[in-house]
């Protein structure tokens, strides 16, 4: 169903002050002493795969989980869903006004909405999927300690999951490929003491995720990925839509 011109100037809206946000000081309380290892990357990329992997390596490790608006996946954890629509919104935004939600993040490109409560926080080490534009908001929240980690892949394994997910005449391909290459960008234009990469080989995820586990320890090396995150920006920005 299209959203309405209401509900979608509305979206707009809280995408412009969504890094402006912050939950009421109930809701703040509850995260000190948490860490959270934020994962950033294309749609695609295996964020997902690999938090899941972490998570079976070591109990310390809890997924965060997420209210969102997109349609289900079979891969997905921890999701709450809502429908897309005027109606199917509105909780969210009540809840967004009332500042009883952790943060949120507006994905501008597909009107879609995501999201996490107090209750998604349950582990030592929390991980989660986030936006590059949502990255400065969960900074401000409040959390004992943060990290970035990047998420670089294998174009062409990235590509193969994108067709599948998003083949032509899909409506969100257009919006996903903005995003990655929104995300892709931003991650490469990062240069901050708490940003890291990890690179997500194909069907290899465990690699990955004991790189996840030693950053979060303090132990990681500083992986070195951009001209692999370039490869994949020249051939996001080269698939068509």
């Amino acid at each position: 169903m299209t959203l309405s011109p209401a509900t979608l100037a509305e979206l707009d809206r809280l995408y412009a002050i969504q890094n402006s946000y912050r939950p009421s000081e109930a809701i703040a309380a509850q995260l000190a002493g948490k860490t959270i290892l934020m994962l950033v990357g294309p749609t695609c990329a295996g964020k997902s795969t690999v938090m899941e992997a972490v998570t079976k390596a070591d109990e310390r490790f809890k997924v965060v989980g997420t209210f969102t608006s997109r349609d289900p996946r079979p891969s997905d954890q921890n999701y709450t869903y809502y429908q897309n629509t005027d109606e199917g919104l509105q909780p969210i935004l009540a809840d967004i006004a009332k500042r009883r939600v952790v943060q949120y993040a507006v994905n501008q490109h597909a009107h879609l909405l995501y999201g996490s409560s107090p209750t998604d926080y349950a582990g030592e080490f929390n991980l989660a999927d986030v936006f590059s534009s949502a990255v400065d908001q969960f900074q401000q929240l409040g959390f004992s300690h943060t990290l970035v980690i990047s998420v670089a892949t294998d174009p062409a394994a990235w590509l193969r999951r994108f067709n599948e997910r998003f083949p032509a005449g899909h409506p969100q391909r257009a919006a996903r490929r903005s995003e990655a290459i929104e995300s892709i960008k931003w991650s490469l234009n990062q240069t901050a003491s708490d940003h890291y990469w990890i690179v997500n080989t194909d069907n290899r995820p465990v690699i990955a995720a004991q790189a996840v586990i030693a950053l979060a320890e303090g132990n990681g090396p500083r992986t070195q990925a951009h001209t692999l995150a370039q490869a994949m920006l020249k051939t996001v920005q080269e698939t068509t839509v």
